[in-house]
């Protein structure tokens, strides 16, 4: 069922995480088919990540480049879960997490990091490895800007190495769930 869209609307803070369950797309098949080898299907079947503006703004780390995007235009119909790391104080440091994100706006995306979800053995290729400076995943993306503000969320997991399932996997731990449900229509 669809959440209410004023509801989504006021929800939705700068710096929260907004966690798509995944589509019938060949890229959100392979990140969940990777994932479904470290993390059960609860989280495993989580295989895109957002983080939030205010409202309907999100930065987006999808093909071709990251950008800025609208989530009632963009994700109708997909089953979210948003997201609040614990140790947000307020408004301040989640505008914080979502300047550092935004920051990363025309960078390309991480082909290369889906490849090596496929093929793991890709991450010991120099290419792979030096990507960090110039390319961007959305689940590192996500971990990266939250990190700016506070060092030490998430701390035991490389942000290039993480995964749409890690932040499923740590509500409760280090995030606080604020609503699921369906994206509504504009």
């Amino acid at each position: 069922m669809p959440l209410d869209k004023k509801y989504l609307i006021e929800l939705l803070q700068p710096g929260d995480i907004i966690l798509y369950q995944g589509d019938d797309s060949m890229c959100s098949r392979v990140i969940q088919k990777y994932q479904l080898w470290k993390f059960d299907v609860e989280h495993a079947q989580y295989t895109h990540v957002s983080v939030s503006g205010r409202g309907g703004v999100i930065v987006d780390v999808a093909p071709p480049r990251v950008k800025i995007d609208n989530i009632f235009e963009k994700y109708v119909g997909r089953y979210v879960k948003v997201l609040r790391y614990r140790e947000y104080q307020g408004d301040m440091k989640q505008g914080e997490v979502a300047f550092w994100s935004a920051s990363n706006c025309n960078k390309n995306y991480d082909v290369w990091g889906i490849a090596a979800f496929k093929f793991p053995i890709l991450y010991k290729l120099p290419i792979i490895k030096n990507r960090i400076e110039y390319l961007n995943f959305c689940s590192d993306n996500g971990l990266w800007s939250i990190r700016q503000v506070f060092p030490d969320a998430m701390s035991s997991l490389d942000p290039n190495r993480c995964m749409p399932a890690h932040f499923s996997a740590a509500i409760g731990e280090e995030f606080i769930l604020k609503a699921e449900g369906e994206v509504p229509s504009e």
